[in-house]
């Protein structure tokens, strides 16, 4: 006990920080999410026990060998390149949304029904006179 206290005051070593980060990031961080919860979650992603995981978060970490540096490395770059990808769809569907509302907008206050193609029905013309049996069906009768 009394040699953690004397620690207590100590800064944590480059190379431990650069673990804490990498842990910190791999573990996701919600809104309500604690440390522990953190630790909890990279130390599955990254097939460790918590106790290893913890000890290289809090820096208590003795040694930490290059294939765990690689795994934390790779881990840590498909987490970023996973919310890369996110952060496009996302911007795609921004995008995408965008569009709908601008023509839903503009259905909303162009004149009332158009078609598909944007000319209103009341535009097409009628050929101007009509012959025999069409022209019949055509006004109603049979």
């Amino acid at each position: 006990m009394r040699k953690r206290l004397q620690n207590r005051g100590k800064r944590m070593p480059v190379v431990a920080a650069d673990a804490q980060r990498l842990i910190w990031a791999i573990g996701e961080p919600g809104p309500d999410t604690n440390q522990k919860g953190i630790v909890a979650k990279a130390a599955r992603r990254l097939g460790w026990t918590f106790a290893r995981t913890s000890n290289m978060y809090r820096g208590r970490a003795r040694i930490i060998s290059a294939d765990e540096w690689i795994k934390l490395n790779e881990e840590a770059a498909e987490m970023a390149q996973r919310e890369k990808a996110r952060q496009g769809a996302l911007h795609e569907l921004d995008r995408l949304a965008g569009h709908a509302v601008a023509r839903i907008a503009a259905a909303m206050d162009g004149p009332s029904p158009r078609s598909a193609d944007g000319v209103g029905h009341e535009e097409v013309e009628q050929p101007a006179e009509q012959s025999g049996a069409r022209a019949d069906l055509l006004k109603g009768g049979r």
